[in-house]
């Protein structure tokens, strides 16, 4: 195994590349103006690095893709905006990077913090991310999809995969066949849940108006057992609707900031 590094000076929107076929790539925090990569495989050199302007771009040429794996390890400056193209590569992101945007076969994605923007779109690889403080777009086929935080408005849609999210601030629309969907906590405007056999389980705040609209052929639909409390009805109603063939729906009451209830 041998090891190669490079050091490139970048501006204020600095720019990550990555076009890859198999390995492992991190991306950790570094130095502002400064995007640091370590290569280690069998022959690194087959690695194609360069710089254009405050882009960096890792990439394989197509016929050097039979030469093996590697591992890459990139210190990027904070808010580095990232793009990623790979194929059975694993990526882990523990910087906190501006915009996101990645697409893969079989690699898992996991990511710390998402500043703006993120969009993946995976065929059996999971995505884990901590937070996304902007719009959040996600598509998989048998991945699972788990979101801490979601800032801004958010699609995310798999096949057999499940969705998990902690916390939901603005609109989102889930959509999976088989799997599941769980939001633990929805403070948003308007759910929309799409399944076929995929269970959905949502979190409010207990107190929170909501109005549902759920429709399940042989699924159960169950609701909270006890009225909100007196004085609900000055708060803005919630827009939750589900529709699957048979899916079961359950809506659950959160009180204060723990977990909801029944999960």
């Amino acid at each position: 195994m041998s090891d190669r590094h490079q050091t490139f000076s970048v501006g204020q929107r600095p720019r990550l590349e990555l076009r890859l076929a198999t390995g492992d790539v991190r991306i950790l925090p570094g130095s502002a103006g400064v995007i640091e990569v370590a290569v280690r495989g069998k022959k690194p050199e087959l690695v194609i690095i360069e710089q254009m302007a405050d882009t960096v771009v890792i990439r394989q040429e197509t016929g050097r893709w039979t030469a093996g794996s590697f591992d890459i390890t990139v210190h990027a400056p904070l808010g580095t905006d990232l793009e990623a193209s790979l194929s059975s590569t694993d990526l882990t992101i523990e910087a906190d990077v501006n915009d996101l945007q990645v697409s893969l076969a079989s690699g898992d994605v996991r990511a710390r913090s998402v500043l703006r923007d993120a969009t993946v779109k995976t065929a059996s690889g999971d995505v884990e991310i901590d937070e996304v403080n902007g719009k959040f777009r996600a598509t998989s086929a048998s991945g699972d999809v788990t979101v801490g935080v979601i800032g801004g408005d958010a699609t995310c849609s798999t096949a057999s995969g499940e969705i998990v999210v902690g916390v939901a601030k603005a609109d989102l629309a889930a959509k999976s066949a088989s799997g599941d969907v769980t939001v633990d906590d929805y403070r948003g405007a308007d759910l929309r849940g799409k399944t076929v056999s995929g269970d959905m389980q949502v979190g409010v705040a207990r107190g929170q108006r909501v109005d549902v609209d759920l429709q399940s052929l042989t699924g159960n639909l169950r609701l909270p057992s006890h009225p909100s409390p007196p004085g609900s009805g000055d708060k803005p109603a919630v827009r939750i609707s589900f529709k699957s063939i048979s899916g079961d729906f359950e809506l659950v009451e959160k009180v204060g900031p723990g977990p909801a209830l029944g999960t």
